[in-house]
């Protein structure tokens, strides 16, 4: 009998939760494992780019420019991929227990809906989130757009240092491209993230 009335509760409980905030949680993970493996599959494609220009180099005359220019080039992509994947790990490791705590408050304040603990723990969780997501969201978008401008530089300095090899020039000018169109899939792919967790932050906000 007793676990029949606790499901019943429990029915109770969650019906008292708006269901677009599970909906907003099951969307946020389906966008966020988008997000990530767009990530991912920017990486081997930058560094195969960087292994080809310096492969280019090995054709031409030695010298000392040219080696600083593509060691530049190599640090510079390592550097990016680095902070990039620090970036979104970052926003997952810090953002995800923030948001099962708001969750777990949702849920408290649904089974006590004057309490006004709950509302004020549910209401800086709600003020915490949306820090998070200013500063971390800014960040990553930040370090994707200076890596692109940073490398896209690099390769330029070293087209220009090496003006009559034309295959150098063509690699240069398809690892920018790939550049370009790398930033833009990470952008595509973390627009619906930022706008899954501004529609879960307003479901939650609607309960207070």
């Amino acid at each position: 009998m007793n676990h029949h009335v606790q499901a019943l509760e429990s029915r109770r409980l969650l019906s008292a939760v708006p269901v677009a905030i599970f909906s907003d949680i099951s969307t946020l993970q389906r966008d966020a494992a988008a997000f990530k493996a767009g990530l991912t599959q920017a990486v081997p494609v930058l560094m195969a780019d960087a292994k080809v220009i310096g492969g280019d180099l090995h054709s031409l005359p030695p010298s000392a420019q040219n080696r600083a220019l593509v060691a530049k080039v190599r640090s510079d992509t390592a550097r990016a991929v680095a902070t990039l994947k620090a970036d979104a790990g970052m926003m997952f490791r810090v953002g995800g227990p923030k948001i099962g705590k708001a969750v777990t408050d949702a849920l408290h304040l649904a089974s006590h809906p004057t309490d006004t603990t709950a509302h004020a723990h549910l209401a800086a969780d709600i003020a915490t989130l949306q820090s998070l997501d200013a500063s971390l969201s800014s960040k990553f978008l930040t370090d994707a757009q200076n890596a692109s401008t940073l490398i896209g530089a690099d390769l330029s300095a070293l087209a220009a240092a090496n003006p009559s090899s034309t295959k150098l020039q063509a690699d240069v000018s398809k690892t920018q491209g790939d550049m370009t169109t790398l930033l833009a899939a990470l952008q595509s792919h973390f627009q619906p993230v930022q706008g899954d967790f501004q529609q879960l932050l307003s479901d939650l906000g609607a309960m207070l």
